[in-house]
């Protein structure tokens, strides 16, 4: 059995180390270790604050933020004496960028497995699309393949794309929540209903619209949508 390492126990790395468990030795990793050692007791698995334990894995899934994956590769490589595979799920982080961090060393693969996903949402059932970076080579690829298969509906292609695609979309799904409270608000509606209304009949509505299962009424407001854009 092949042994997993999630870096970074948030909201995303903590849900794909559950979701990897079952099927690969699991190593989870935290500078924090209460977060590391509360996630490894739930799981049953090895927890770490420290990068030593990753030269035990196979294959090391990076969940950590843009900001600081640079340096935390930099100081994983110096770490490594296998060859593992590292995946970089950071939405906006470059893996040219990282590769530079390497120090010559050779030996590692480095590929882009990008999550079209909420981790809330996720965790509620809803099955993501990941994006693995289409230009690396097979063997790669298809390792990444398997291990997210686990997680949602795998792709390859271009994972430039998510970045555009998260980023609007998270906009836009604010740009409206903001919208509907101001609304709501000038009509002296309660917040807690505000924010009731937001999170089940926006959100449901969304859904709904995207799997073609809208009602009259918001077939309507698609109709007046569309004729003012004429």
């Amino acid at each position: 059995m092949k042994t997993v390492s999630v870096v970074g126990c948030g909201r995303m790395g903590s849900f794909l180390a559950e979701k990897f468990n079952s099927n690969y030795e699991l190593i989870v990793v935290d500078k924090n270790l209460n977060v590391a050692t509360h996630l490894s007791d739930k799981l049953k698995c090895l927890g770490s604050n420290s990068y030593d334990v990753l030269d035990k894995a196979d294959i090391i899934v990076l969940a950590l933020p843009t900001e600081v994956m640079v340096e935390a590769v930099k100081q994983i490589t110096q770490k490594l004496t296998k060859s593992p595979v590292l995946v970089n799920i950071a939405t906006t982080a470059s893996d040219t960028e990282l590769e530079k961090t390497f120090n010559n060393k050779k030996n590692i693969n480095l590929i882009s497995a990008k999550i079209i996903g909420h981790a809330g949402e996720m965790r509620k059932g809803e099955r993501p699309i990941i994006i693995i970076d289409g230009s690396k080579d097979s063997k790669t690829k298809l390792e990444a393949a398997e291990l997210f298969s686990k997680v949602g509906t795998v792709v390859f292609g271009d994972v430039q794309q998510v970045a555009l695609i998260n980023t609007v979309s998270s906009e836009e799904g604010i740009k409206t929540a903001l919208r509907i409270k101001e609304r709501l608000l000038k009509q002296n509606i309660p917040e807690e209903l505000i924010d009731f209304a937001i999170r089940n009949v926006a959100a449901g509505t969304m859904k709904a619209f995207t799997e073609g299962d809208i009602g009259p009424f918001a077939q309507k407001i698609i109709e007046a949508f569309n004729k003012s854009k004429e």
